[in-house]
């Protein structure tokens, strides 16, 4: 059986190492005995390899330990050589709670308990000009930590570059002209207030930079080039807090992957994406357009987050671990799109409702072509949903409509969490599979005695999912010619609801039905 640790690997890595981090932010600091610290006095304890003069402190040879900062106002200069950090030892540089406190050209290496340089609750300090390699984390900042600068570092061979985030998030923090490359995660920078990321080089990472700013913070100039995944979205407005908005975010098109500009809007309103860029988010938006465009080598391809009444027409996304990634977003339309050889074609997950995704062509995925996650109320119609591992998977999800798709040669065409094995099971989500029309399955064998096109026996996915009148020939989907920003007309679908009035004369019956056409129209782009 198909694994549900397999059908977002990445991104599940990417949950799991948050979790890590954010647990590791609690604990209480366990120092190595061996550990070197620069007393409260500002005597030096633990290594005669570092020397004095005033408030400087300077290594004369490399040191082999960690170092924990227990005193304010000084400045800590490597000189050019190395801390070696014992990796149980967790830290290379502790600089909690600390105030004013320089670091600089300092190699720290080796620091795989936890950072080469933690700042938890730090202010007025200053990283800069390190070198940070082989590290689980290379600089770790978390807390209340305010009014630091960390800049001109080279981050390179860490799990993760830099990792910057908060539930109580600090102020007026600067992370500028780093180079950070070679990593497995780049560059996470999220929560903190008026911070200013700017100038760095995030490349060669497998995943490059991810934002999730707060209010007032800017972005500009950032370059990620060669990363597995460029770029991704944080949703900070639904993990700040119901009912609070992030505003005065400037994460400006001077910021490129692979030199396409990204667009990452929060609270814009009734606008359209321009063209040319590689990635689109949209937080706390509404009424946004996003069409023409061909998006991807990013963690998601579109990304919504807490966005209502936008459509996202006529695209080409690939090469993501999302191609359209919906959060807590609601009453948006995914339509005409070509999404094919991503993990994930289109993901919905914390309760988004009452968005429709049709006319699409959703093909080898090689996870998943629809993801449904703690999602209710969609309609899912007229999709042609073929060559991915798992057609569509459900999740914790209330009923969605799914009916009039092509399901075509997926390994598997349904899944859902409850058919994973846990020691405790988990519901099985529950959608409507049809409306007096099912969906076409490629694996249906059935026969249609009548030749009205309907077999003559369920399609069965389990007791409460059944395809009551499976189609016996794929559903005409109209062929999406794909063209970056056409001068001329696009594919646009309608919904036109009608009662149809059917006399059956043979046997003197009177049937009202009612039914939902959807018809093709063009519109000018002009």
């Amino acid at each position: 059986m198909f694994k549900v640790g397999k059908i977002a690997l990445g991104f599940i890595l990417l949950l799991l190492f948050y979790s890590v981090i954010v647990s590791l932010s609690e604990i209480e600091r366990v120092e190595a005995s061996g550990a070197i610290r620069i007393r409260a006095d500002g005597n030096i304890d633990g290594t005669d390899k570092i020397q004095r003069v005033g408030d400087v402190y300077t290594f004369i040879d490399d040191v082999s330990g960690s170092i924990v900062v227990e005193r304010d106002n000084l400045v800590l200069d490597g000189a050019g050589h190395v801390l070696l950090v014992d990796g149980d030892l967790g830290v290379g540089v502790d600089l909690r709670d600390r105030s004013n406190v320089t670091v600089k050209n300092l190699t720290i290496k080796g620091a795989l308990g936890r950072c080469g340089i933690l700042l938890i609750n730090a202010v007025n300090c200053k990283i800069i000009g390190n070198n940070i390699i082989d590290s689980f984390v290379g600089i770790e900042m978390t807390g209340t930590s305010s009014r630091n600068r960390i800049a001109e570092n080279r981050i390179k061979n860490n799990s993760v570059g830099m990792e910057i985030y908060s539930v109580n998030p600090g102020f007026d923090n600067i992370i500028s002209n780093n180079e950070v490359a070679y990593n497995s995660f780049g560059m996470q920078i999220r929560d903190f207030i008026r911070t200013e990321v700017i100038g760095n080089n995030i490349s060669f990472n497998v995943y490059g930079l991810g934002l999730g700013l707060g209010s007032g913070s800017i972005a500009k100039n950032n370059v990620m080039n060669n990363n597995t995944y460029g770029f991704r979205a944080f949703n900070i407005q639904r993990e700040s807090g119901l009912g609070i908005s992030i505003v005065n975010v400037d994460v400006d098109t001077s910021n490129t992957v692979n030199g396409k500009p990204i667009i990452y809007w929060v609270n814009q309103h009734g606008k359209t994406v321009p063209a040319g860029v590689c990635y689109v988010a949209l937080i706390g938006c509404t009424g946004i357009t996003v069409k023409n465009l061909d998006l991807g080598g990013n963690v998601e391809g579109v990304f919504l987050g807490s966005t209502t009444n936008s459509t996202i027409i006529n695209n080409r996304i690939s090469k993501c671990l999302f191609g359209v990634n919906i959060d807590s977003s609601s009453n948006n339309t995914i339509s005409g799109n070509i999404i094919t050889e991503n993990e994930n074609g289109i993901h919905l997950r914390w309760e988004s409702f009452g968005n429709i995704i049709q006319g699409n062509y959703i093909t080898a995925n090689t996870a998943t072509g629809i993801y449904l996650a703690d999602s209710s109320d969609n309609k899912i119609v007229w999709n042609h949903v073929a060559d991915n591992k798992i057609g569509i998977y459900t999740e914790y999800c209330g009923t969605n409509i799914i009916h009039h798709n092509n399901f075509i040669n997926n390994t598997k065409q349904w899944d859902d969490i409850g058919f994973t094995p846990w020691p405790i099971p988990l519901p099985i989500s529950k959608s409507v599979w049809d409306d007096g029309e099912g969906n076409y399955w490629s694996d249906y064998n059935g026969t249609d005695a009548d030749g009205d096109g309907i077999g003559d026996t369920p399609y069965m996915m389990g007791e409460d999912n059944i395809d009551h009148y499976p189609l016996m020939n794929p559903i005409g989907i109209p062929e999406i010619l794909f063209e970056e920003n056409p001068s001329d007309n696009i594919t646009e679908w309608t919904s036109l609801d009608v009662t149809l009035l059917v006399t059956a004369a043979l046997i003197g019956l009177v049937t009202i039905l009612s039914a939902t056409i959807y018809i093709r129209k063009k519109r000018s782009l002009t």
